[in-house]
């Protein structure tokens, strides 16, 4: 960020440069990348379909937007790598494979919600 606003010498820099994130860090960042990415992925989803995220239409018993975070993350659920079953277990690898597949995990999600 400090290179996009064109500051990038001085001893400050320097020192920022140097700091480095630990594994465990990253690996939070990365989970929480991966549901910020779900999240949006709901959203684009709902959009496309002129649902509100608040309505029932695809499930009388939840909200539209939980109904279809929730088929993602099912998916998402059996598709982890490491065969991690918890969120918090995901590994930094889990997680950026999970980002990748997310866009064919939408379009299998969508296939069911519009068949099912």
């Amino acid at each position: 960020m400090l290179k996009e606003k064109d500051i990038d010498t001085g001893v400050k820099f320097d020192q920022l440069q140097r700091v480095q994130p630990t594994k465990q860090q990253t690996r939070r960042a990365k989970r929480t990348l991966l549901d910020d990415s779900v999240k949006n992925e709901v959203g684009k989803f709902l959009t496309k379909h002129n649902l509100k995220p608040v309505g029932r239409e695809l499930d009388r018993t939840r909200e539209n937007f939980v109904a279809v975070k929730s088929a993602i993350d099912l998916h998402i659920k059996k598709m982890v790598p490491s065969g991690a079953t918890s969120r918090k277990d995901y590994t930094t690898a889990d997680c950026d494979y999970l980002i990748a597949q997310l866009p064919q995990i939408v379009a299998l999600v969508e296939e069911e919600l519009r068949h099912g």
